[in-house]
């Protein structure tokens, strides 16, 4: 079966500027800041690879795992990559189930990765990538949220029919992320949105026992 995203790989950061202009990226790259140097990292669903050059040009020692399902956004990625990074990036082009590595990682970043998973699923990714997750790392999740603007909510379901169609995901509509990382033993630390709402940019830590 031809992946979906494969199909938009070539204009996908196109299409994501036209509509939402640079609020995409900004988000994205709102907590790289937060990043420890010589962190171990992995990024679910990054898409182009546009996002590397950004980290690594402000945290140059750290080391990357680079999930994505669809090979031709890999292919991307790797051309964006800058040469000078590429022995710290591993990409893999499969499911986050099979990502597995004997470093814990120190930072999950899932970029518009889990709006694309109902919340039965996303409460199983969170628990599965928990296994391996130091206990003081950082998750920093970037996705759509629901607001009352009537315009954006039909945006996001325009959005939805568009990816059920194009690129068969499970979801139907965003799935309550805080919700999720919260019964799965996370909370949210901080968080800035951005385009009037519809985009936030959260940190999520491991809740301490007491």
């Amino acid at each position: 079966m031809i992946n979906g995203f494969d199909l938009l790989a070539s204009f996908y950061d196109r299409l994501a500027k036209l509509v939402f202009g640079n609020n995409i990226k900004k988000a994205q790259c709102e907590f790289i800041e937060q990043i420890e140097e010589g962190s171990y990292i992995l990024i679910l669903g990054g898409g182009t690879g546009w996002i590397l050059n950004e980290i690594f040009n402000r945290k140059n020692s750290v080391k990357i795992v680079y999930v994505d399902t669809s090979l031709e956004m890999i292919k991307k990625a790797k051309l964006t990559l800058e040469e000078n990074w590429s022995s710290q990036v591993i990409f893999v082009n499969d499911t986050y189930q099979n990502t597995i590595t004997k470093t814990p990682f120190d930072v999950i970043f899932t970029p518009f990765f889990l709006d694309m998973f109902n919340d039965v699923e996303v409460s199983n990714i969170i628990i599965e990538l928990s296994k391996n997750f130091r206990t003081n790392g950082i998750w920093i999740n970037t996705d759509f949220r629901n607001t009352r603007k009537i315009n954006q909510k039909l945006l996001l379901k325009i959005m939805y029919l568009f990816f059920r169609a194009v690129c068969k995901i499970a979801a139907c509509k965003l799935p309550n992320f805080e919700k999720n990382f919260y019964h799965n033993g996370f909370k949210k630390v901080t968080s800035t949105f951005f385009n009037g709402g519809i985009i936030e940019s959260s940190i999520y830590k491991k809740i301490e026992n007491d």
